[in-house]
């Protein structure tokens, strides 16, 4: 179905995240409205974690009635990806399809699967539009409000996989998959 998966597979298990984007020491949360969350520990996150500007993110609603400034946060090896990956949604007519901005770095585990790091842990990853493409729901479809099907193909030039194309459907989702040389 579109959009087709690319070539390359999404890194997969923890050991492959680690081999890139490095080892960090963490804690589960013990705050009970966010189970998920984890603390890194040591200084991982100051030597590999930086604040990037995306131009095209800025106005961009976040999450209750936060609105983006263009400033995230993301893996020092993601940033140019995804710097070019939004300049060229934008070239292409397609950054009004980004409706919404999630966030990139959230040290965290997946959800429903406690004890497993999130790709968000290593700010490899990022999310939009979660109202219409949530966690184990069909994405929604070409046409419809929310729908990012048609930005997957640019994403996957960039080395970005769609999570659209998990087993356990995650439409909002794309990660870091490959190195692109630009």
């Amino acid at each position: 179905t579109f959009p087709f998966k690319p070539e390359f597979k999404p890194l997969s298990t923890t050991a492959d995240k680690q081999r890139i984007f490095g080892r960090f020491s963490y804690e589960a949360s013990n705050d009970l409205e966010d189970r998920d969350s984890v603390r890194i520990k040591g200084t991982w996150i100051d030597d590999n974690i930086e604040r990037v500007f995306i131009p095209q993110l800025k106005g961009v609603p976040m999450f209750d009635g936060l609105v983006c400034d263009g400033f995230t946060r993301c893996h020092k090896l993601v940033k140019n990806q995804m710097i070019n990956l939004f300049a060229e949604w934008e070239k292409a007519g397609l950054i009004h399809l980004v409706k919404t901005w999630q966030g990139c770095f959230h040290p965290r585990f997946v959800r429903g699967r406690y004890g497993v790091l999130s790709n968000h842990s290593w700010g490899s990853a990022f999310d939009i539009n979660y109202e219409w493409n949530k966690l184990g729901v069909t994405p929604a479809f070409v046409g419809q409000e929310g729908s990012v099907r048609l930005l997957v193909e640019i994403a996957n030039r960039h080395g970005f996989y769609w999570g659209g194309h998990f087993e356990r459907k995650d439409g909002m989702h794309f990660e870091y998959a490959i190195k692109i040389k630009y």
